[in-house]
């Protein structure tokens, strides 16, 4: 719209959208206790006759983003991720959740720094307190929950199936983060996240306590704890993602 300024009077150039052929799902907002009594918002997107069901026949997504000190927002399409929430409402019966972690930002300083440095794998746990709540939810079905992500989303995919394999069914994980030494090592100039550097400023600072650290929280090392089907998504030029890279049964 344009405005003159001396009449003040408004002029639409654009029309307004139609509204959509098909139905458009407006998500709620949840806040699920953590393991430590933090609370992580949340968006629910499912149809009211799915929640109205009791024989626990929906499947759910759990949808993490990037960042780390990123936001979930609703949207039609999530950022950097073509796959629509309204197309696996409509189309495949899937009930999605995007969980704001710790770590995101929207929610003051605190929260966003709460998952900062050795504290990376409790937002992690976040994902545990949402699987409680949709384990604890009689319409969804918690032995069909996959989670999927991209960027650092994809390291929160990877991570969720190393902790919670035999909760979820499968995870789909795109240019994530699956060793954190190596990705320090090659991104320390142009990673625009600080808080994924230990050192905050290059990661060649890195003490060799704070790189055993960091080795230890590796996905690579710990893909003997992953039990369900993953897919992964990188290409060679993609630094974020370096191994890892076959689905598991």
């Amino acid at each position: 719209m344009t405005v003159d300024l001396a009449t003040r009077e408004w002029t639409t150039l654009v029309a307004s959208p139609a509204t959509p052929a098909y139905p458009v799902t407006i998500p709620s907002i949840i806040r699920c206790a953590s393991f430590d009594g933090e609370l992580v918002p949340a968006f629910v997107y499912a149809r009211q006759d799915m929640l109205d069901k009791t024989d626990a026949s929906v499947p759910v997504v759990i949808y993490i983003h990037g960042g780390p000190e990123s936001q979930f927002v609703p949207n039609f399409v999530p950022a950097n991720h073509t796959l629509s929430f309204q197309f696996l409402l409509n189309e495949m019966g899937v009930a999605v959740i995007a969980p704001n972690v710790r770590g995101s930002r929207g929610y003051g300083t605190r929260y966003m720094k709460a998952d900062d440095q050795m504290k990376r794998e409790d937002s992690v746990r976040d994902i545990g307190a949402i699987l409680d709540w949709i384990a604890a939810h009689p319409s969804l079905d918690s032995k069909r929950v996959c989670v999927m992500g991209r960027s650092y989303g994809g390291y929160m995919v990877l991570a969720s199936l190393v902790h919670y394999s035999p909760r979820l069914a499968c995870g789909v994980a795109t240019c994530g983060i699956s060793d954190f030494v190596t990705f320090l090592e090659s991104t320390a100039v142009s990673q625009p996240s600080p808080s994924l550097h230990i050192c905050q400023v290059h990661s060649h600072q890195l003490t060799p306590t704070d790189a055993d650290w960091h080795t230890s929280q590796n996905n690579n090392s710990r893909s003997d704890a992953i039990s369900v089907v993953q897919s992964m998504a990188t290409s060679g030029s993609q630094r974020c993602a370096r191994s890892c890279t076959t689905s598991r049964r």
